[in-house]
């Protein structure tokens, strides 16, 4: 098989043969998780061609925080995703 094709948020582990009967596995980028059900490996078929590859990864996704004495100081959201930056403020007292 050629080089295998890419995959959005995700790397493969190098290898320079694809023989047909050969697996490869996705791994998800920081900040990003398999979706659940789907597999991340892929087959070099007899044809020579990689079996289908689905959309793997997504960004991983925070539940808001619990804030006793406090609370946010933008308007508040259900959750946030990977790296995004909240600010507090605390109650007074």
């Amino acid at each position: 098989c050629h080089h295998p094709p890419p995959v959005e948020h995700a790397d493969l582990q190098h290898r320079h043969e694809f023989l047909v009967g050969t697996t490869l596995s996705y791994s998800c980028r920081l900040g990003f998780s398999l979706i659940p059900g789907v597999s991340p490996t892929i087959t070099c078929l007899q044809n020579f061609t990689w079996s289908s590859v689905p959309r793997l990864c997504q960004k991983v996704q925070c539940p808001a925080p619990e804030i006793p004495h406090g609370r946010e100081a933008s308007p508040r959201r259900a959750g946030y995703t990977f790296g995004q930056q909240v600010e507090f403020l605390c109650d007074h007292g």
